[in-house]
């Protein structure tokens, strides 16, 4: 991961600013790049003989350590005296370049009694002062921006990467600015804005516009959308966030084009503690959308996704998953639902089968062979999958079920993700499904 020196700014003054303030005045700081058992000692201010041996600077991401220490006036080698500090602070404080700042005194060790270490917490303004006005959203913008990589495979449309650029507080507090473009298996350019409001009955706000292209697995056909799209929601309790959502996108999927209104809501009830690695935890999604297109079809899509899972002997975990999605009416193939792959049925390609209607579930066995913990997970599976689809008008109990079973090994972590399955069809054959990924 890649991250710009603004980054956050505020978030790393009050970060540093905590880690420092828990430590009581008169704790020593290490010489080494963090505080050990072997480094406290205590202090009193000014003593005679301190001397300033190290200076070190947190918060700054604009103005360099060596404007910080100069404006300061503080050299490595000089006396420390009983208004060295403080005079320090005054001159950062009337430089009008800070909200706010820190100092604090440490000893660098329990033997060197008289070799001071000073840190300097600064807070600077999301925008310099001599901004115009006009200019100020721009440059507040521009100062909270990161930069992160994108890379995926996802089992039946390949390898996705590009680069994710975002802008945290740039229009405001609470407010994130995102624009992802990705190019391999999936193509797209979007903007992404999100923000937590205090408006009732939401607590927040999302909104993005996109181009993007795709090629759908079952009919092998280019499928480009340009999409506008807003949504609202407010967490309910600790687990529960229910939201309602709207758009509007122009399709084009090979010879056929059309444009698709929808508006609907949706529920999601999680209690995972560790997304990457969950137990004894649920997590599901239920969803229910009014769908418009130009041809004038007007239908209805109900959608459930549930997860459980549940904790065996040791580390091991028993991973259930029901998938429901049904339309009151037949769907163009562009929105039809597919099933087969990694996503619903292994063993079968991706969108090996296609409908107005599936159903499908999974059980899986996940073991781990590393510490319970480490920051990565990684071990073994077994796995059975069941699934059908069916058009509108045809009872889904009359569809032929498809199943396929097997097992494959994982490596999970905060940021990586890589599954390898092999999963062999119930009525014969074996077909071998990747999904791997950072996720910053």
């Amino acid at each position: 991961m890649s991250t710009r020196p603004g980054l956050a700014p505020r978030a790393l003054a009050v970060a540093a600013l905590t880690v420092v303030s828990w430590l009581p005045p008169q704790v020593t700081l290490a010489a080494g790049p963090w505080w050990t058992p072997a480094s406290v000692g205590w202090a009193q201010a000014g003593q005679a003989g301190d001397v300033l041996a190290e200076i070190r600077i947190h918060g700054n991401y604009s103005t360099p350590d060596a404007d910080v220490i100069q404006i300061a006036q503080l050299a490595v080698g000089q006396p420390v005296t009983a208004s060295t500090i403080e005079d320090a602070r005054a001159r950062l404080e009337a430089s009008g370049r800070f909200l706010a700042v820190e100092i604090r005194k440490r000893y660098r060790s329990l033997d060197a009694t008289a070799q001071v270490a000073v840190v300097i917490i600064v807070q600077e303004h999301p925008v310099p002062e001599d901004t115009p006005a006009l200019l100020k959203p721009f440059r507040r913008t521009l100062g909270s921006g990161m930069f992160l990589p994108i890379l995926r495979f996802e089992d039946g449309y390949g390898f996705t990467y590009g680069a994710r650029v975002s802008f945290v507080d740039g229009l405001g507090r609470g407010a994130r600015v995102s624009v992802p473009l990705t190019w391999g298996g999936a193509k797209a350019a979007t903007v992404e804005f999100e923000k937590d409001v205090s408006v009732t009955p939401f607590d927040r706000l999302t909104a993005s516009a996109s181009i993007s292209r795709r090629t759908n697995p079952h009919f092998d056909i280019d499928d480009d959308r340009r999409e506008v799209s807003v949504g609202a929601s407010r967490q309910i309790g600790k687990v529960v966030r229910a939201g309602v959502h709207a758009g509007l996108s122009h399709i084009g999927f090979g010879a056929q084009e059309d444009r698709m209104t929808w508006y609907g809501a949706d529920v999601t009830v999680d209690t995972r503690q560790d997304p990457a690695f969950p137990r004894n935890a649920i997590h599901a999604v239920a969803g229910v959308e009014r769908v418009s297109f130009r041809s004038g079809l007007d239908v209805n899509r109900y959608r459930v996704d549930a997860r459980g899972y549940v904790g065996l002997i040791g580390q091991a975990v028993l991973s259930i998953r029901g998938q429901f999605a049904t339309a009151g009416g037949p769907l163009p193939d562009y929105e039809r639902f597919l099933s087969g792959g990694s996503a619903t049925l292994r063993g079968h390609r991706t969108g090996a089968f296609v409908g107005d209607t599936l159903a499908a579930g999974s059980l899986e066995v996940r073991v781990p062979l590393g510490s319970a913990l480490s920051v990565a997970h990684y071990g073994v599976t077994a796995f059975a999958d069941a699934g059908m689809v069916a058009d509108h008008g045809t009872r889904l109990a009359d569809a032929k079920a498809k199943s396929g079973f097997g097992g494959g090994v994982f490596v999970l972590a905060s940021v990586f993700h890589l599954k390898i399955d092999v999963g062999v069809r119930g009525e014969g054959g074996v077909r071998v499904h990747l999904t791997s990924g950072f996720q910053f």
